[in-house]
């Protein structure tokens, strides 16, 4: 951990989170009469700061954590967010996570990990992870998923053109999704009324056409797929994120992971 935060916890980075304090007033309406200032010198508990708690930078101990963990007691700090900051190369999205001891997601990490749940808890701060640094192509649990379940990577669109004329017998590329053809007139302007669909002259990945003596522009649009990369499109994306992330935390914190663990700060 930063030797700063030992010395000066206060510079730790803030973030407010703050709700609606006007009621139940209907979506889109205000109360221009509703006095919010008694709400801000004394507000109600689970309104407060969060800071981005840096688990790096040298070992972690509980000795350490315990006296910062009292430093920032009953100071309107209502939640500690753990982050990991990342190195300028490797990974897909930012560099690797920067190394800490204990290692991230290692055996002894869970331990501290849980221990530190209930620390929080007895100050009442609840706590989470962000996954700055820990998102797909990071090495860590949704490059799991993607390893084990490949369908949840991605795909890009791509589109080719081909200007052809006369008889054509043309390898396309794999799973098209349009092939449309406009004949192209001599100032090489196209010409909309022209527009064919020749997606059902695909045979066995080969477009089977005779244009005639005009010249035409044919467009092929088609999927090509990313790897690593997760499609959250994908029925299966939204189990396998609870799956290969979120269950983790429940299986650590199975009695009290609700009231300890009660946020994720996603990032990628």
């Amino acid at each position: 951990m930063i030797k700063l935060l030992r010395y000066t916890p206060i510079i730790l980075l803030m973030i407010s989170f703050q709700a609606n304090a006007q009621g139940n007033l209907p979506q889109g309406e205000s109360n221009l009469s509703f006095n919010v200032l008694p709400g801000f010198i004394n507000p109600p508990k689970g309104y407060g700061e969060v800071p981005f708690y840096w688990w790096q930078g040298d070992t972690l101990t509980r000795e350490r954590i315990l006296w910062q963990l009292d430093q920032l007691s009953n100071k309107c700090i209502s939640s500690l967010q753990i982050n990991y900051s990342h190195r300028d190369y490797g990974g897909l999205t930012y560099g690797l996570s920067n190394p800490s001891k204990p290692p991230l997601f290692s055996e002894a990490w869970w331990d501290l990990f849980k221990w530190f749940a209930a620390e929080a808890g007895k100050r009442d701060m609840t706590i989470s992870l962000s996954d700055y640094t820990i998102g797909v192509g990071q090495g860590y649990s949704m490059d799991e998923a993607i390893n084990n379940i490949p369908e949840l990577n991605g795909s890009i669109l791509k589109c080719s053109t081909f200007i052809f004329s006369g008889r054509i017998n043309q390898k396309m590329p794999d799973n098209l999704l349009t092939l449309t053809a406009y004949r192209i007139s001599h100032d090489s302007s196209i010409i909309a009324d022209s527009r064919k669909d020749l997606l059902p002259l695909v045979k066995d990945g080969n477009l089977l056409w005779n244009s005639g003596r005009s010249v035409w522009k044919v467009i092929c649009v088609f999927p090509e797929k990313v790897t690593p990369s997760f499609d959250p499109m994908n029925p299966q994306s939204g189990k396998a994120y609870n799956n290969y992330f979120f269950d983790k935390f429940e299986q650590a914190l199975p009695d009290k992971g609700t009231g300890a663990l009660n946020f994720f700060s996603p990032m990628n």
